[in-house]
């Protein structure tokens, strides 16, 4: 392949294996409730007891994994499949949270706004999304931020996450 695009995050791990272009995305970590619940969040931290459910195989995922790890939270861990699985478990009030990427997070509830409502973003630490080309590939890197740089002054990322997320 010449590249990769689709939603692939940038790490340390895969700076090794290939040369990522610009971002076009950052996202977050949302921490989700039923609409209406009587809970304040300001960090992971305030997860610690919590029944969780996440997305298997993703940041957030992996984040609470290891937080529980390293002993900041103990916190029941429920992985699914499927995000729309872990948002039905908190609606069925099997779990107290959905933790999952703020636009994941936001396009939910957009079109389910009295079900459930975002707590609390870690804003600190943005996840972004590049192009992974070859590591030699130079010319390729540069033309895809040649074209990401255009679609970001003409404002397409914006209006891309109004359409699909908002």
């Amino acid at each position: 392949y010449d590249c990769v695009i689709s939603a692939l995050t940038v790490n340390d791990e895969r700076k090794e294996q290939v040369l990522f272009t610009d971002h076009y995305i950052a996202n977050y970590q949302a921490v989700v409730v039923k609409k209406g619940a009587d809970v304040t969040v300001e960090s992971f931290e305030d997860l610690d007891g919590a029944k969780i459910s996440l997305q298997e195989g993703t940041t957030s995922s992996d984040l609470m994994e290891s937080l529980i790890e390293d002993g900041t939270i103990d916190a029941s861990i429920i992985t699914n499949p499927h995000v729309g699985t872990c948002f039905d478990s908190l609606k069925n009030g099997e779990v107290d949270f959905v933790v999952c990427d703020s636009t994941v997070a936001t396009a939910r509830l957009s079109k389910t706004p009295d079900d459930f409502e975002i707590v609390w973003v870690d804003n600190a630490n943005p996840e972004v999304f590049a192009i992974a080309v070859g590591k030699e590939n130079t010319a390729l890197a540069a033309a895809f931020n040649e074209g990401i740089a255009i679609l970001k002054d003409e404002g397409f990322f914006e209006d891309n996450d109004a359409r699909w997320f908002a």
